[in-house]
């Protein structure tokens, strides 16, 4: 019965495996261990009928083995019926059993020396790299190598402050401080938008009119494809990548600073208005509701939900709309919105669900999670267009209330995207699984209002199309707020004059059912997969849908490539055994030449 579990790890990974070509490794399990009950509400909601039926497999597996176990332990103890019969003493038939086992052991480690010692066959890694149970245990990781490795470092960022010490120093808003509207979506690739040059002109026409009047960041990177990762990244302007040694949703040891608390310390009022379960993987942990003023989500609201990791956007908003009509707070406001409409499977009501035809039934979140059938793909993408033109809907009301209220001119409204959502552009649905560009590849855009920007010592730019990261959302608020960025930032302001990224290496992970890093300089992007151990790599700039790898091409471009994330991947690791915690880990610096 010990075994138990381990099957039924490994008939999970069989069922996972077969509907998604994903598996559930070390990673996943780390991430389920530390926070149960949303995972597996999350996962009841999303595929119930899998988890039951892995289940009952589980359970006839466990139940013939013990059964095989107790016939053979009761034939090799029964006494022989016939006399004449030699007999052969219990303790010699384990001898020869245990011989037996060793003997095929040892043919089967000498092969695998062999393999260790010499160039790995190419069958052999695609075994192990396609074997739901080999890759479940990561032994293509420890037959190939990982070959992402740099030096290490010898120093980190600036000395740890105390928050006193950071607000007695981070200087004064400007005068009138502009209020902070942060509004994060769920699921939505820049391309979906019409000002990203989607073909549906209707779909975003309240997002396209706040490109319009402010800043839109053409290529704009998730730090991570997976919501947690990247959420709590976007707050703390801190790329989250944990391995063995660390793990930062479980150990939040490491200093830190969320961009809330920035600007709780710069005298600004705080309100979180959320469609979107905050307590997930514990994310709501580095932007406490304590420092909240007014917070509304929906882990702590009492409206009946049928999701167990979302509801309706018009709650969140209604109560930000009441909230904004009653407030006579002298203070300026932050408000974060995190907006639920495009999460998967996309339900919304009417009449926007039927807006784009034709729509398939509901479809569930148990189905095809991670693959849409042809015939499904442009039903689906349909109703995603749907919720996204609801969401959009609710943004241009959030507009008009800060209008009404007399806010709009002197407001920041930023408007992102925790992650991208594929079509299947890869032959892959969804996020979490990958780094393609339509999982990471996010719209960044900021409104700033007349009045604020008259009192900006430089003029904005209409578009930027450098490549930007999402950790560098904050400190460039900061930077339009008019205070200095915390020092254990990562991101930089790219609304700088003169900001490039020429020669800036941004990057981005994946460490859910797989491990994945990558590094985009001057555009070009290099992935380096962790668990199946494979490199690639693709020019953005004539190549941005990824078909062309040109790792072969490229040999040297990759090498150079591959130093520079094994580099940023040693020092973010080490920095967080590098403890008790004296320095932040500061701006990753390389050297390019």
């Amino acid at each position: 019965m010990l075994f138990a579990p381990l099957v039924l790890w490994l008939i999970l990974n069989e069922v996972v495996y077969s509907n998604t070509s994903e598996v559930v490794g070390p990673e996943t399990l780390a991430l389920i261990w530390h926070n149960p009950a949303a995972v597996f509400e999350a996962a009841w909601e999303m595929g119930a009928w899998q988890l039951i039926m892995t289940a009952i497999i589980t359970i006839a597996a466990v139940t013939v083995i013990y059964c095989l176990s107790l016939k053979s332990y009761n034939r090799t103890n029964r006494p022989h019926q016939q006399a004449d019969r030699p007999r052969i003493h219990p303790g010699k038939r384990h001898i020869r059993l245990v011989g037996s086992i060793t003997g095929y052991m040892a043919i089967l480690a000498g092969l695998l020396v062999w393999q260790f010692t010499s160039e790995p066959s190419e069958a052999l890694t695609v075994v192990f790299r396609s074997a739901p149970p080999l890759r479940a245990f990561n032994l293509t990781r420890a037959l190939v190598g990982i070959e992402l490795t740099g030096p290490a470092p010898e120093h980190f960022g600036l000395p740890v402050i105390s928050d006193e010490q950071y607000q007695a120093t981070m200087g004064s808003p400007r005068t009138p401080a502009p209020n902070i509207i942060f509004i994060m979506l769920e699921s939505v690739s820049a391309k979906a938008l019409h000002c990203y040059g989607y073909h549906r002109s209707d779909i975003t026409p309240n997002i396209d009119t706040l490109a319009d009047e402010g800043v839109l960041f053409e290529h704009c990177l998730s730090p991570a494809s997976f919501s947690s990762y990247c959420i709590v990244s976007l707050m703390t302007s801190l790329y989250m990548l944990r391995d063995q040694t660390n793990d930062h949703f479980a150990d939040k040891s490491f200093p830190f600073m969320g961009m809330p608390r920035t600007l709780k310390l710069a005298g600004y009022e705080l309100a979180l208005f959320s469609s979107g379960n905050e307590s997930f993987d514990k994310i709501n942990h580095f932007y406490p509701p304590s420092d909240f003023d007014t917070y509304f989500s929906h882990d702590t609201c009492d409206i009946p939900k049928s999701d167990c990791m979302r509801m309706d956007d018009k709650y969140a908003v209604g109560a930000f709309e009441k909230w904004l009509s009653q407030r006579n707070d002298p203070r300026p406001f932050y408000c974060s919105f995190y907006l639920q409409s495009t999460h998967f499977n996309y339900q919304v009501p009417e009449p926007w669900f039927s807006y784009y035809q034709p729509v398939p039934p509901l479809y569930s979140n148990g189905d095809g999670i991670i693959h849409i059938p042809a015939d499904v793909l442009p039903l689906l993408k349909n109703q995603y267009d749907n919720a996204m033109r609801y969401a959009d809907y609710w943004i241009g009301r959030i507009r008009d209330s800060l209008a009404q209220a007399s806010k709009l001119d002197n407001s920041i409204i930023v408007i992102t995207s925790d992650h991208g959502e594929a079509f299947m552009e890869h032959g892959l649905a969804r996020h979490g699984v990958h780094v393609w560009e339509e999982m990471i590849h996010v719209p960044l855009i900021v409104y700033v209002g007349p009045a604020l920007r008259q009192a900006l010592p430089h003029q904005l730019p209409s578009r930027v199309p450098d490549t930007v990261s999402g950790i560098d959302i904050a400190p460039t608020v900061a930077a339009l707020v008019g205070f200095k960025p915390h020092p254990s930032w990562q991101g930089v302001n790219v609304l700088a004059p003169g900001y490039t990224d020429k020669d800036r290496p941004i990057f981005s992970i994946l460490q859910l059912t797989r491990w994945q890093e990558l590094v985009c300089l001057n555009k070009y992007k290099y992935i380096y997969d962790l668990t199946d151990v494979q490199s690639l790599l693709f020019d953005l700039n004539t190549d941005p849908d990824e078909k062309i790898n040109l790792v072969e091409k490229e040999p040297q471009l990759a090498s150079t490539l591959q130093s520079i994330l094994g580099t940023w991947h040693t020092r973010q690791l080490a920095y967080y055994s590098n403890q008790p915690f004296t320095n932040y880990i500061g701006k990753y610096e390389s050297n390019t030449e």
